[in-house]
């Protein structure tokens, strides 16, 4: 599992990298230019809106410049944007077994999901079981969207812990 430690350090190399790589002058920032050429250099396909839209989201100072921090910022934006994109498909996905579409996963939709992608009826069970006990964390007998994504975070590390 990684650390708040070891995934900050990681986006600070990743920063460090990337300023690395585009500050011409040696300032530890980017400049508008900089952005620039790096995001041409990249082969972005429209430089200079990005270029652009960056300084505007993440240019908190309104310096002309992403700093260190800025661009820490402008990194861990996009990888939460990215793990919310994840979860959701990975939900969205789960609850194509939510056959009454109430937002709420029963154990027999969920056995039925099962036996309809493939699984025979005892082995659809064994995995509808399975589900429920690593899901369904208030035992209520239903698993919410909230239940899986809650479940998806933790089993997949998606987020650093402590």
């Amino acid at each position: 599992m990684v650390t708040k430690k070891e995934f900050l350090e990681d986006l600070t190399n990743a920063t460090n990298e990337m300023i690395k790589a585009g500050d011409k002058n040696g300032d530890n920032q980017l400049s508008k230019k900089e952005l620039y050429e790096l995001f041409k250099k990249c082969k972005y396909p429209n430089p200079t809106l990005v270029t652009n839209s960056l300084l505007e989201l993440f240019d908190l100072d309104k310096d002309g410049k992403l700093s260190v921090n800025e661009v820490k910022t402008a990194l861990l934006v996009d990888y939460i944007i990215e793990a919310e994109t994840c979860l959701k498909k990975f939900v969205d996905s789960i609850f194509k077994a939510d056959s009454n579409k109430d937002n709420k996963i029963t154990w027999d939709e969920a056995r039925q999901f099962f036996v309809t992608s493939g699984s025979n009826e005892a082995q659809a069970k064994v995995f509808a079981n399975s589900m429920f006990e690593d899901v369904d964390s208030d035992d209520d007998k239903c698993i919410t969207r909230e239940e899986l994504r809650e479940y998806a975070i933790e089993y997949y590390e998606i987020y650093p812990t402590e």
